[in-house]
């Protein structure tokens, strides 16, 4: 998507966001719905924020960098992203325990 639309991923990346009550509502909004998805690992609620945190800071890492031609070829960038999620999910689990 981002690939395929990268000025569209630019118009919704604004920051920073503090003192901006309608932006820092939005981005309490996409940290909720990944706090959400997050819920299987039953992750404190302070761990669940920082977890949601990191990821909407590596999917926003990803999609600048492949907007901008960040990756060059041969690797395919789906496969690229398909080891950013095993990584993330392999790094939160042990902060269950925390």
């Amino acid at each position: 998507m981002v690939r395929d639309h990268p000025g569209l991923y630019a118009a919704t990346d604004r920051y920073p966001c503090a003192g901006d009550a309608e932006l820092e509502g939005a981005v309490d909004k996409v940290v909720a719905v990944l706090g959400r998805s997050l819920a299987a690992y039953k992750l404190s609620d302070d761990e669940q924020v920082h977890v949601a945190r990191t990821m909407r800071a590596a999917f926003h890492g990803f999609a600048h960098l492949e907007s901008g031609d960040g990756f060059p070829q041969p690797h395919d960038t789906d496969d690229t992203f398909d080891h950013l999620l095993d990584l993330l999910c392999s790094g939160i689990q042990p902060r269950a325990s925390r």
